[in-house]
């Protein structure tokens, strides 16, 4: 008889700690999709930096679903897994993220989004109670809900997304000055991360566009983005930036800083001034500054150098008005 073949290993979750063999095999045989979640980045990064572990450029490939091919040398078997789809949550401190992605030119850096949580000195009650039942019975119940809906999608015809031809323009125009702002703001060493926030944002415009039709309980096949799920994406993207730059001025640079093109600055300055009504106050002021993705103190330069150029006149505290 021949030797039966082993029945693939049906496994959702992919562990941070797999090797490269067994990472790329468990996605080959889920349908080429995994989650992974760990609470240490640690365990990432160390696994990365294992003889064994060597598939950060699976990681990299997946984010935008490149094929990825690779050899094991039990059964002289070649294995191509042609759409990775996989999702990573990680949790960590600022120094497990520089374990993981050592420098700002590390590929990780800009297929990560990052969200830092601030610490705070307070100490909660670790006895109180809020609501029937754990927070197990809570998540086991949403996510039997979720389940239905992703069943009813699976089984459902493709589903086309899409922006508006108005959301189309204003996604090009707000991606285009975020990307001169945060250049002027760091260096061009950034902008892969703020091109590839561009398709983040059109994910999760995507996945609110989604959700939105398990509330309604319609299924659609040409689905148009409503606009306040489309401000929200934007909106979200906005603040991810921020946190993005944050942690990139905590990582090394390996490249020689780079100078804006003139035509930029002077661009996104031109905009910003157009931007600002006749009179204005402050609060005017930082939500044109917020529009365009201008740090405040950006904004606060701006008026300045403005004032002193007599292009601008302060009529009083915090009010403003274009001579």
């Amino acid at each position: 008889m021949d030797k039966p073949k082993a029945p693939p290993l049906r496994i959702l979750f992919i562990h941070a700690n797999s090797s490269a063999t067994a990472f790329y095999q468990t996605l080959s045989e889920n349908d080429e999709k995994g989650l992974m979640f760990d609470t240490e980045g640690d365990t990432l990064a160390n696994t990365f930096s294992a003889d064994h572990g060597h598939y950060s450029e699976g990681f990299r490939q997946a984010f935008q679903h490149e094929s990825i091919s690779y050899t094991r040398r039990k059964d002289r078997e070649y294995v191509n897994v042609k759409r990775p789809r996989l999702s990573a949550v990680l949790s960590g401190t600022p120094r497990q993220i520089q374990n993981l992605i050592t420098d700002t030119e590390n590929g990780l850096f800009s297929r990560f989004v990052f969200y830092r949580l601030p610490t705070r000195i307070t100490w909660h009650n670790v006895f109180a109670k809020s609501g029937d039942g754990s927070i197990n019975e809570y998540f086991a119940n949403l996510g039997a809900e979720y389940l239905d809906f992703y069943t009813e999608l699976k089984n459902a015809p493709n589903i086309v997304f899409s922006f508006t031809e108005e959301q189309q323009d204003k996604f090009n125009a707000v991606f285009e000055e975020l990307q001169y702002e945060t250049v002027l703001r760091c260096n061009v060493d950034i902008v892969s991360s703020v091109r590839r926030l561009g398709l983040v944002t059109f994910r999760i415009a995507m996945i609110f566009s989604a959700l939105r039709m398990m509330e309604d309980g319609v299924l659609e096949e040409a689905l148009s983005c409503r606009e306040n799920d489309y401000e929200n994406a934007l909106h979200i993207a906005r603040i991810l930036l921020e946190h993005i730059i944050g942690v990139y001025n905590t990582l090394p640079h390996v490249s020689t800083p780079v100078k804006a093109p003139a035509d930029a600055r002077t661009f996104s300055k031109q905009k910003f001034w157009s931007d600002l009504p006749p009179q204005f106050d402050t609060q005017t002021l930082l939500q044109a500054a917020s529009a365009l993705a201008f740090a405040p103190k950006t904004a606060e330069k701006y008026i300045t150098a403005w004032c002193k150029a007599g292009q601008l006149v302060r009529v009083a505290q915090g009010k403003y008005e274009k001579a």
